[in-house]
């Protein structure tokens, strides 16, 4: 009767692992994109903050509620609001936007996106990308997440790594050419 139990092939991945492999296998989604994200980098170490700054009653996740959560304000990312609150600090803007205490407290903290200063400072679709980048980051299962699609939707966007880079403060020089000028005009 026991070896009815047994498993007899390897245990199912779950959790980044098996998101960083679902994602690498799918199509249209660049190779070294899932490789700097599921890496030990500046978007794992800021997922590992959220789900350690969960509040005690949303750490019995059933489900998907976090990935769900994290859809949802990507989503609903209004760009008059954003426009509004784009002179407020990135924290106080969150809150402002409608994100919950934790989540806000999070992403605004100076270590994550809050070194950008003031919201006006990330562009809306990055901080919408970042949003769905770390649903896979803590997404128990993704082949099974109800975001599923918008993630894969958003690894798959052209430039992407490009972008993340930058909001992660990689590219520094990059991220001034964008704004059109360097500190000493050239």
């Amino acid at each position: 009767m026991g070896a009815l139990h047994r498993r007899t092939g390897p245990a199912p991945r779950r959790g980044r692992d098996a998101a960083g492999t679902f994602l690498t296998r799918s199509p249209g989604v660049p190779a070294d994109l899932p490789a700097y994200v599921f890496g030990e980098g500046f978007y794992a170490r800021l997922a590992d903050r959220l789900l350690g700054d969960l509040p005690w009653h949303r750490r019995v996740l059933r489900g998907h509620r976090l990935c769900t959560l994290l859809d949802g304000q990507s989503a609903k990312l209004d760009p008059a609001a954003y426009a509004m609150l784009a002179q407020t600090p990135v924290r106080d803007a969150l809150r402002g936007l409608g994100f919950p205490p934790f989540l806000a407290d999070t992403l605004g903290d100076d270590t994550a996106l809050g070194a950008h200063c003031i919201l006006g400072g990330i562009h809306r679709p990055d901080l919408g990308a970042t949003l769905r980048v770390l649903i896979a980051l803590v997404c128990p299962e993704l082949g099974a997440c109800p975001a599923c699609v918008a993630v894969h939707t958003t690894f798959a966007s052209p430039g992407l790594l490009q972008r993340l880079r930058v909001l992660a403060g990689h590219d520094r020089q990059q991220a001034r050419s964008r704004m059109g000028r360097t500190r000493n005009g050239r």
